[in-house]
């Protein structure tokens, strides 16, 4: 090539001349053997110095560089075994230098002259050797592009070739870079799929360029510039097969200039909206559709980049521009409607954006009235109307005449891509405005249709756990029941994908959820239509999960799930260990009800939880499990300041102030110091950090306190009702079984049964008392309370700690077994009152209000029960005249008559017992003593002779 590409030789003589020319046909047309080399100096000779031969010199060398890729291929098929002599291959390689060399020659000296001849020269050639050497075996084999690329680039010939073309492409792109463009897409039309290396080569070398200039010959043979008629249609039969080439030109170029095709795409959109041509304004848009039709990557870029430059003003342009050609060609204006509601249909990428745009456009929202001139025009908006109507019409076409179960069959790409969006579809639909609900309910409809039952669950779900409305939920109520119609069992979905959101995991508004579930509960109460129970049916199956959400930290949604819980129904089947777990959680909302500041909150949420608790009685043993966690609760020290118990002082250290502590035991010296107490160690602080300082205990305010009190006792009493038959006093629980059909209707009340007041009474016990040593239902002589003197006071305290305690006796005094059972607890208060009044120094029982007060009830209990019989029951109305010393010798006359006569609860004995004379003398005693106060009692406990 060195050689040939030196200076070109003196000009020959015409007699030179005729024997190239003759050696040259000899030697093409094989009359005579002429050595290759010697036909190729004469083919050399004659393209220098006879222009005219040229097609005939460059016919000539087609045959030598197929006979050179012949060779290479057929070594390739042998696997380096090759039939021909080194000096053969050494010759060949050399005339291909050598015609190379004296082309290149050309286009350098002459490049306008001679670029556009080699150009075509050389594509059609290197299409040719391409498309004619594709069933080689070597070639077959080959799937990818690249590897094609590779292999035909390790090709000497072919190679060279290329190197041709590229120099032309370098030497036209300033000049006439259409021709050259003009030549690939024939090449690309005539040879294709052959020929895609070639266009991914050369592409590759002139990427910007290329990428415009095919879009450029695509747009002029698309519109046919020939002939300056815009208001033309634009039929099929003027789209020439240049569309394909232009396509995979692009294609091929996309996987490494991507943003150079959607530049020059817009570019190409952005002149025609300027352009002083009518044919290019109206031709552009259906030429970039039509590519759109025939590239999925094409597509993306229009219903990406192009889409959001469709502005208002862009609109208006555009609409203008088409006016006329939309009036003279009204079919194939309808035409090129119906190409874009396809294009739509396959946008898998970009979907989402297209329809908003679409129905934004059809129906603007107006916000003020500044928006009015930025507003599309009338035309815009009609045919917007138009393509969403069609486009539901084609969706719902072929999402109903789906095969169910055959998805491979009918794959929807524009659904497919909203799969993946269909969380900014929802955000969409909940926030636009009503006059788009139609269309878009209708998307949403079909979308669920097509993309199965269980990703509709999960778009119902998220519907219901994003709408912030009533209206929003009006969404979810109207799919509901056309979805019901395909798919059945939707709502048993849906509870379950409810269920899923709602783990602590998921990132949204957990009481919204909750709150639209309660809502559409209620609706779906107050409705007649059949299976209107769904929600509450389905929801029957996650009653345990329910359940632990009422333990949820925000109290707000736990007031929810309550309200939830009982308006579903606890099943009658539902295991022990849920309603168990059901009756913990019930109890403890209760408790946190009773913290509400608001009176008016505090009686909406006792409500709900005696809604659900009067559910719960229905099973027996949740009645024991109720009320023992109501007890517990009543004592425990997070919620027993809520029932009037005084909240145990926390010690802080002060750290204002540091104090030695050496110093303030030392104070501590001169005083007793015991064995074992707390005043042999220290006592005034902890090693540094200094003095314990008493915080400033904040009480309830009394009215909250009592009716709190009120409420518990309430809910207390709500947990121990059992329905009895009105002249029957065996109680037992109303069930179905237990009613005959023939026999008459029983008359049935609620009252309180004698397991629940046992078991109220034994809890009592449990948590007032230290332990159950001299638990004992006897009552001992009156010397061994010396014994049990520390216990009685612990149990003193702990009714002085709790008043609630005594509220629980008032409220269940009158039931014997209650009493029955409580007598350890009565035996400690009425010891400690023994124990006070035998040393009390104060003129009146009334001077010390607490036991006076204990002393009242005490006796008050005792007797409403019927266990303490007259006139022993009414000595309480003798405390408010006695000394405390008169005070303890009744208390203690009524104790002899309970350790002689032991508490009972069978009624019969209580209805027999009589109070003899030994236990009243003490009380007429004192009558005598105190006549002038206490005369007008004396009826009260003694007959008087008429």
């Amino acid at each position: 090539m060195a050689t040939a590409m030196e200076s070109a030789p003196a000009p020959l003589q015409p007699k030179d001349i005729l024997n190239e020319v003759n050696n040259f046909l000899h030697g093409a047309r094989r009359d005579e053997k002429v050595a290759s080399e010697s036909l190729a100096k004469s083919a050399l000779c004659l393209l220098r110095s006879m222009p005219a031969a040229r097609h005939a010199v460059l016919e000539h060398f087609c045959n030598v560089f197929n006979e050179a890729v012949r060779r290479h291929l057929s070594e390739l098929d042998q696997q380096g075994s090759s039939t021909m002599t080194t000096e053969e291959g050494d010759n060949l390689e050399t005339i291909l230098n050598d015609i190379v060399g004296v082309l290149l020659s050309f286009i350098k000296t002459n490049p306008d002259a001679w670029a556009p001849i080699i150009s075509s020269w050389s594509l059609e050639l290197l299409g040719h050797l391409s498309s004619k050497y594709s069933e080689k075996r070597v070639l077959v084999h080959v799937n990818s592009l690249n590897e094609v690329l590779q292999l035909w680039m390790t090709c000497k010939p072919t190679k060279l070739l290329m190197e041709l073309a590229t120099e032309c492409f370098a030497a036209m792109v300033a000049g006439a870079p259409d021709s050259c463009v003009d030549s690939l897409l024939e090449g690309s039309v005539k040879y294709s799929p052959h020929f895609d290396w070639v266009v991914a080569h050369i592409g590759s070398c002139f990427p910007k360029t290329i990428i415009t200039r095919v879009l450029n010959c695509g747009l002029k043979d698309f519109c046919n510039l020939d002939n300056q008629h815009p208001d033309r249609p634009i039929s099929p039969k003027h789209r020439t097969p240049k569309m394909a080439s232009v396509v995979g030109i692009l294609g091929h170029l996309a996987s490494n200039h991507g943003n150079d095709i959607r530049q020059a795409l817009m570019k190409l959109f952005q002149e025609s909206l300027i352009s002083e041509n009518d044919v290019v304004k109206v031709t552009t848009v259906p030429f970039l559709l039509q590519l759109a039709s025939m590239s999925t990557m094409l597509l993306q870029v229009l219903t990406t980049d192009i889409i959001a430059a469709l502005t208002p003003n862009v609109l208006n342009i555009l609409t203008n521009q088409f006016a006329n050609w939309k009036r003279s060609n009204s079919q194939e204006y309808f035409s090129f409607l119906t190409m874009v509601i396809h294009l739509v249909m396959k946008s898998d990428v970009g979907g989402f954006d297209v329809l908003n745009f679409l129905i934004s456009t059809a129906i603007p929202h107006i916000k003020s009235v500044e928006m009015v001139g930025d507003l599309p025009c009338r035309d815009v908006q009609e045919t917007c109307v138009y393509i969403m109507n069609q486009l539901l019409n084609e969706l719902r076409r072929f999402v109903y005449s789906k095969k169910r179960g055959d998805q491979s069959a009918n794959q929807l790409p524009l659904f497919a891509g909203l799969k993946d969006d269909i969380d900014r579809f929802l955000t969409l639909i909940l926030e636009s405005p009503t006059e788009r609900l139609p269309w878009l309910q209708k998307l949403l409809l079909y979308i669920c249709v097509y993309i199965g039952e269980s990703n509709t669950a999960v778009v119902l779900a998220k519907i219901v756990a994003m709408a912030t409305s009533p209206l929003q939920l009006g969404i979810f109520a109207n799919l509901r029941y056309q979805l019901e119609l395909s798919y059945p069992n939707i709502i048993a979905r849906v509870c379950t994908n409810f269920i899923d959101l709602m783990q602590p995991h998921k990132p949204l508004n957990f009481k919204r959820l909750v709150q639209n579930i309660l809502h559409l509960i209620k609706l779906e109460k107050k409705s007649h239509r059949k299976n209107s129970s769904q929600f509450s049916n389905s929801l029957h199956e996650y009653f345990p999960a329910l359940s632990n959400l009422l333990l949820h930290q925000d109290y707000n949604v736990s007031e929810i799930v309550l309200q939830l819980i009982t308006l579903i129904e606890i099943p009658r089947d539902t295991p022990s260990s849920h309603l168990a777990q059901l009756c913990g959680a019930v109890i403890f909302s209760f408790f946190k009800a009773l913290q509400q500041k608001e009176h008016r909150d505090e009686l909406k949420n006792v409500r709900h939880c005696k809604q659900c608790i009067k559910q719960l009685t229905k099973h027996s043993f949740t009645q024991c499990m109720l009320v023992r966690f109501l007890m517990e609760g009543a004592v425990n020290q997070e919620y027993s300041y809520l029932l009037g118990a005084r909240p145990s002082p926390e010690t802080k250290p002060s750290t204002a102030e540091m104090t030695s502590l050496l110093q303030e035991n030392r104070l501590h010296g001169t005083s007793l110091t015991l064995s074992r107490s707390h005043s042999s160690v220290f006592h005034a602080g902890i090693i540094g950090q200094g003095l314990k300082k008493r915080e400033n205990i904040t009480m309830l305010p009394k009215e909250h306190a009592t009716r709190n009190v009120q409420l518990f006792i309430e809910v207390l009493w709500l947990c121990c009702l059992e329905v009895k038959i009105a002249d029957n006093d065996n109680c037992h629980l109303l069930d179905e079984a237990t009613h005959q059909p023939n026999s008459p209707e029983p008359t049935w009340r609620r009252d309180v049964g004698d397991i629940t007041a046992r078991n109220i009474g034994c809890n009592l016990v449990e948590l007032i008392t230290l332990d159950v040593l001299y638990n004992d239902l006897l009552w001992p002589d009156e010397e061994f309370n010396k014994v049990t003197i520390e216990r009685d006071l612990y149990v003193w305290k702990n009714m002085e700690k709790n008043p609630v305690f005594w509220s629980i006796f008032e409220a269940f005094c009158s039931y014997p077994i209650f009493i029955y059972h409580c007598s350890p607890v009565l035996k400690s208060i009425a010891a400690v009152l023994m124990l006070h009044y035998s040393s009390f120094r104060e003129k009146s029982m009334k001077n010390s209000p607490k036991h006076y007060s204990a002393a009242c009830r005490l006796v008050h209990y005792l007797g409403r029960s019927g266990i303490l019989p007259a006139p022993l029951s009414h000595i309480g109305e003798l405390f408010p005249f006695v000394t405390p010393y008169e005070g303890y010798l009744l208390i203690t006359a009524m104790w002899r008559y309970i350790k002689e006569n032991p508490l009972t609860y069978m009624k019969e004995e209580i209805n027999s017992r009589k109070c003899s004379e030994k236990y009243t003398e003490v009380i007429a005693s004192i009558i005598h003593s105190n006549i002038d106060k206490m005369g007008h009692l004396y009826s009260c406990f003694f007959s008087i002779p008429s």
